[in-house]
């Protein structure tokens, strides 16, 4: 290799290796609200309201009532888990875009071909799209950190409004699905305080204490989901906030202060996950 060859060679892996770690905290960020986002949890609780209310339903006005509320329950499902998975998609492609071995032009651009798609009509076969993902191979080899850097400020300048509905939308989710686990926490305890002194006056004790015990196990149970859905908003803040402010500093990612702030929001982002994980069964 020639010496003026070899001198390009270790410039330009420098440069690409200053802008992976440049972006890594944009990386991070973008991993842990993509794993966030995907994390269906309290979601799956939500849809599962009816399975632990039928036990303390005592009279069939109250099974209608219930039956009738968890058919709803089922139609939103969907839209619910696309909204998670709408903002999952963006958050993993920024990830993608930020990250070193993440970005991988050859494969993205290799999608951009598929997406044109084969229009024999036109004269566009196989032997076109491949040629054309050949020719955009070729040309982005010639792309240095800039180019990375240029797609991550694009992606994030352009989809933070829309994205900061989406997590909006996802907050009042949050806090509809907490409502309903409010009712259904009232109407369970309700029935054990109900229960438990008829037993005690009929001298059943054994019976009331176990009921004691599950009633106690059941306040516990509502007390910690309600933690975790007050805890997940908390961290759809800072999702907001994170991207928010990868827009307001976009062409200063590289700065140390910006770098510390967007580490901390995936910091408090990645602790509300794990903390998810202990309510899957």
């Amino acid at each position: 290799m020639a010496p003026f060859t070899r001198k390009c060679s270790v410039v330009l892996i420098t440069l690409v290796l200053a802008s992976c770690s440049n972006l890594k905290e944009v990386q991070e960020f973008a991993n842990e609200s993509a794993k966030f986002a995907s994390d269906t949890t309290l979601i799956d609780r939500y849809k599962s309201t009816f399975a632990r209310e039928a036990p303390f339903l005592t009279t069939p006005a109250q099974r209608t009532v219930a039956s009738n509320n968890d058919a709803r329950r089922q139609k939103q499902l969907t839209d619910m888990l696309h909204l998670n998975y709408g903002v999952a998609s963006y958050m993993q492609t920024l990830a993608r875009l930020a990250g070193d071995e993440s970005f991988n032009v050859s494969r993205s651009l290799d999608g951009l071909a598929q997406s044109l798609g084969k229009h024999p009509e036109l004269g566009i076969n196989e032997q076109q799209v491949a040629a054309y993902s050949s020719l955009a191979k070729t040309v982005a080899k010639g792309l240095t950190t800039a180019a990375q850097q240029a797609a991550v400020r694009d992606m994030v300048t352009g989809a933070d409004s829309d994205l900061q509905v989406l997590l909006s939308a996802m907050k009042d989710v949050l806090r509809y699905a907490q409502a309903t686990s409010a009712n259904e926490k009232g109407m369970v305890i309700g029935r054990y305080e109900t229960e438990i002194p008829f037993y005690q006056r009929q001298n059943m004790w054994l019976v009331a204490s176990l009921g004691t015990e599950a009633m106690t196990a059941k306040r516990q149970e509502y007390e910690a989901v309600d933690g975790e859905y007050a805890a997940a908003q908390q961290a759809l803040d800072r999702i907001k906030a994170g991207h928010a402010r990868l827009r307001e500093d976009v062409d200063h990612l590289s700065a140390k202060e910006v770098r510390l702030a967007i580490d901390a929001m995936t910091k408090e982002i990645k602790a509300v996950r794990k903390q998810l994980d202990g309510l899957k069964p």
